[in-house]
């Protein structure tokens, strides 16, 4: 049977986040892997993120030149912005959760407080973030320990309710 030592476990975790951010990335690209790596890749050449030539633009550009890799960097950090957001903090939650000792499902909250001994100004991402208040994994962290990070939910529908609870993180959809 395999077992991890401690300091494996560390790697493994970092090794995991490492790859859902280049997940992630190559997902708001919309870059297909194989093809980042590849000499010939028409990407090179294009818009990877779909973006317009900006009027302020220097003339000697065309619309369809791919630009320099901080054009690119700056049109992917503003197709960024226009999906994500941060609240201020001021925790509009429903009646009833604002004094609860735990906010999770099944205790992950406490879990996770009591593995990193109460650690303060740590960082999180929450996959699957939901309302952002009810079931959250996060939210204690956030609150109790003065945590930030990044909340993340799919779901078009759910994602209003993540920015009216006003946490102080980065929500994105």
């Amino acid at each position: 049977m395999f077992a991890l030592r401690t300091n494996s476990k560390s790697f493994i975790v970092g090794f995991c986040t490492c790859a859902f951010l280049f997940f992630f990335v190559m997902m708001v690209l919309r870059i297909q892997p194989g093809s980042v790596y590849s000499s010939t890749n028409p990407l090179r050449n294009s818009n990877p993120i779909g973006c317009k030539a900006d009027d302020n633009e220097s003339s000697n550009k065309t619309a369809n030149s791919a630009g320099t890799a901080s054009d690119h960097a700056g049109k992917f950090s503003d197709r960024i912005q226009k999906v994500m957001i941060h609240g201020n903090g001021s925790y509009n939650l429903r009646p009833g959760l604002r004094n609860k000792d735990s906010f999770s499902q099944y205790g992950q909250d406490k879990y996770i407080s009591n593995l990193t001994e109460g650690k303060r100004n740590g960082f999180f991402i929450e996959i699957g973030a939901h309302d952002g208040q009810s079931l959250s994994n996060t939210l204690l962290l956030e609150m109790k320990n003065n945590w930030t990070g990044l909340l993340i939910e799919a779901n078009p529908n759910m994602f209003p309710f993540i920015a009216s609870v006003n946490r102080n993180c980065y929500a994105i959809n």
